[in-house]
């Protein structure tokens, strides 16, 4: 079982993930210079849609163009461990793949995961 954290409660947490997700997985292009190296779950869209992790990201951070896994992330920002829902970096990557799960909507991955594996 993962601890929500910094104030978060599984009510909130659904909350702020439905004000910046719509409903979809946050799925982008890398460009390297002209080439198209990959597609990856961004922390937000052109669109501007963002993953499980980036709808915690203050609005303008830089972190939202990042392109790495959480602990990366939070390695290269760690001011944004006070905006995060966990401090477990584990519960973070985990949180993220119920996001990026193929089966499902977003939310309801989200949400089962709240249930499920939250204290």
């Amino acid at each position: 079982m993962y601890k929500l954290a910094n104030g978060w409660t599984k009510e909130t947490v659904m909350t702020q993930v439905k004000r910046y997700n719509n409903d979809t997985r946050a799925v982008g292009t890398k460009i390297d210079g002209n080439t198209c190296v990959y597609k990856t779950c961004l922390y937000q869209t052109n669109d501007g849609n963002r993953c499980a992790i980036g709808a915690f990201i203050p609005d303008g951070h830089p972190g939202l163009k990042s392109y790495s896994e959480v602990s990366n992330l939070l390695f290269h920002h760690p001011d944004l461990v006070k905006c995060m829902p966990f401090t477990d970096s584990i519960a973070l990557k985990v949180f993220q793949r119920r996001h990026d799960e193929l089966s499902g909507s977003v939310y309801t991955n989200i949400q089962n995961f709240l249930n499920n594996e939250v204290e």
